[in-house]
């Protein structure tokens, strides 16, 4: 009995199983049928082959049924989530990029105050230093980064794309309303 959802490693286990076994089985099969052995050598080649069946007829099981959950994949969630990832690591990249840019600012400003003479103290007073908008920034980015990881397993899980792990995330503007309204029942 195949227990659902199946997961990659289960799926691709199944898989390679089958890729492994099929030669074998073939191999048996020419083996039976070749009129050389004697009755207790059939007998051990019949119960091998059994046993080695059984465990492929587990192994097609599991790849069957991972076929058909990739088949009825919830395609409209993954592609919103692949788009509001990339949305995400865009933003993601502002966000560094403003940080970087006000931390030049500030050292380009701060040593043209000190050309004028001016004391570290006095600097600091006339110009803060921007820390309190990177560390923001970082925050939000840290944030923002996990929800595009989250995203992204989400949209790479093959073949369960498990919407649990993305439950959280509001993917309503990246869907139509109908796909919408299936993907909050589905989450």
């Amino acid at each position: 009995m195949t227990t659902l959802p199946i997961n990659r490693v289960q799926f691709d286990a199944a898989k390679n199983t089958l890729i492994q076994l099929n030669p074998c089985l073939e191999a048996i099969n020419s083996l039976a049928a070749d009129n050389s052995l004697t009755d207790v050598d059939t007998k051990y080649l019949t119960d091998f082959q059994s046993w080695l069946s059984n465990h492929a007829a587990d192994a097609k099981n599991i790849y069957d049924a991972g076929l058909l959950q990739y088949e009825n994949r919830p395609q409209a969630m993954i592609r919103a989530a692949f788009a509001l990832a990339e949305n995400l690591r865009n933003e993601i990249n502002l966000l560094d990029k403003a940080s970087a840019s006000l931390l030049a600012r500030y050292v380009e400003k701060s040593e043209a105050l000190a050309k004028q003479k001016f004391s570290p103290a006095e600097i600091l007073k006339i110009l803060p230093p921007p820390n309190q908008l990177t560390e923001s920034n970082a925050e939000l980015s840290a944030t923002l980064q996990d929800k595009a990881d989250r995203l992204w397993r989400f949209a790479t899980d093959a073949p369960r794309f498990d919407a649990s792990k993305i439950s959280d995330i509001d993917l309503g503007g990246y869907l139509t309303a109908a796909e919408y309204q299936f993907s909050v029942k589905a989450a």
